[in-house]
């Protein structure tokens, strides 16, 4: 269901009317959206059904235990951190108070 779907949002922004740039604006937007649908899928729920897996039906290698408890604590950290690198307006804005802060430092 989710493929269809954004395959259809995907030829949607790609015959859709409009500048140039919106056409980027939304590419950035779909981008975002697949980060947020990718990004629990490997990082939350294959390690989930690999553990369910292992209790289940037969044991897994312990390296398979110790990635499954990696990823699932790199999820909190990589999610919010995939918004500010794929979202360019806020790491357009992040960078300028960055850059903003170093110059009214060296002024004084």
């Amino acid at each position: 269901i989710s493929y269809s779907s954004g395959f259809r949002i995907y030829l949607t922004i790609q015959s859709s009317a409009g500048s140039n740039r919106s056409k980027v604006m939304e590419r950035s937007a779909f981008r975002l959206l697949l980060s947020q649908a990718i990004n629990p899928l490997i990082l939350l729920h294959i390690p989930s059904f690999l553990n369910f897996f292992q209790a289940t039906i037969f044991m897994l290698p312990e390296m398979v235990n110790r990635v499954s408890c990696i990823f699932g604590n790199i999820f909190p950290v990589s999610n919010p951190l995939l918004n500010v690198i794929l979202s360019r307006d806020l790491s357009n804005s992040l960078k300028s108070q960055f850059t903003r802060r170093r110059k009214s430092s060296i002024a004084i």
